[in-house]
């Protein structure tokens, strides 16, 4: 016996160093328990997937009111087509079919929409009921949605609202879409009003450059620069594109537009080029005055931008100064831009004395 013990234990031995797991003899019982109880201690795998469901119960349930929410998006892109059509939400007329407003009930349809069939199609899915939507309904624009079969906290239907707030865009009134703050999605944590997320984004990344400022105050400084220095850009792209079609900085000619010069004052375009358009962009965001750029110009190719909000011991207005300078370059000249030494920016520590590489 104590031979046999011996020869198994060379054996094992040698499997072992062949990198193969050794399983217990049959006739080893005190083995065959030990691996049944190393086996019983492991959690099953159903036991583990429960518990990573246990993290995040609302998953599941925000998953399926998806479904909600997309039925909502043919809505609202029938809604929007019935405003094209009446040119208003509601007191409007269509004189085919009697429609005068954005709704569901009464007539309901005009030239290319149909809220009563957009309806109807929203609680089907393949001929069967939806299995989500409970109930769809529009009311002067007004799109509101009951949800079924999603349970949260023991409550199984929520409801989600959108509302239609005209907006001005390109001179034309346009729809743009909340959500109620009555919408019983929200407080469920179904559904998220993109508005006041991005609301909060703002305030969350405002507070954060608050607390670099108290860091590093000329860190953030320079960070908020970068956008003035990004403004920068575009002007010189515009003004080497008026350098290609005049050949010169100044004292040049454009006979379609009586351009003379890479100005942003007299008329200020010519072919590919506006400078006056260009500067009137670098001064806006999003149709917003810019948070960071107060001023900018362009004379005879110089470009100057004036920051605002941007502050560096007490001062909060830096300029910054490109100068276009002339070089050859496979035997033409083409512009080599340099920060001019006046640039206020220079001293603050904001910018630094290179060509700027944007």
């Amino acid at each position: 016996m104590k031979k046999k013990s011996s020869l198994s234990g060379l054996m094992a031995a040698a499997i072992a160093a062949l990198g193969i797991a050794v399983l217990p003899a049959c006739g080893d019982d005190a083995a065959d328990k030990a691996a049944a109880d190393k086996a019983a201690s492991k959690p099953p795998v159903q036991q583990t997937t429960a518990a990573k469901e246990d993290k995040d119960p609302l998953a599941e349930s925000r998953e399926q009111f998806i479904n909600v929410t997309k039925a909502a998006g043919s809505l609202r892109q029938q809604v929007e087509l019935c405003f094209f059509d009446l040119g208003t939400l509601e007191n409007g007329s269509n004189p085919d079919t009697g429609a005068t407003e954005c709704s569901s009930s009464g007539p309901g349809k005009g030239y290319g929409w149909n809220l009563v069939k957009a309806v109807a199609d929203t609680l089907t899915f393949n001929g069967q009921p939806s299995k989500y939507v409970a109930s769809a309904s529009v009311n002067k624009g007004v799109i509101t949605l009951t949800s079924r079969g999603i349970s949260v906290n023991g409550k199984d239907s929520f409801n989600l609202i959108l509302v239609p707030a005209l907006i001005k865009e390109d001179n034309r009134d346009v729809i743009s879409w909340e959500i109620d703050p009555a919408s019983t999605c929200l407080a469920a944590g179904l559904c998220v009003d993109e508005k006041a997320a991005r609301k909060a984004k703002l305030e969350a990344e405002q507070k954060k450059m608050e607390e670099e400022e108290k860091k590093d105050p000329l860190g953030a400084a320079r960070k908020k620069f970068s956008d003035v220095v990004l403004a920068a850009g575009s002007l010189r792209q515009q003004v080497e594109l008026c350098f290609f079609d005049l050949g010169t900085l100044e004292n040049g000619r454009n006979p379609d537009t009586g351009a003379t010069e890479c100005s942003s004052s007299g008329p200020g375009k010519g072919y590919g080029w506006n400078l006056v358009k260009a500067v009137a962009d670098t001064l806006t965001f999003n149709g917003q005055p810019s948070k960071y750029v107060a001023s900018a110009s362009v004379n005879k190719g110089v470009i100057t931008l004036t920051s605002r909000g941007i502050s560096v011991n007490g001062k909060d207005s830096f300029n910054l100064i490109l100068v276009p300078a002339l070089i050859k370059e496979d035997n033409r000249d083409v512009i080599s831009w340099k920060i001019d030494p006046a640039s206020t920016c220079l001293s603050a520590g904001l910018c630094e004395d290179k060509k700027p590489g944007m």
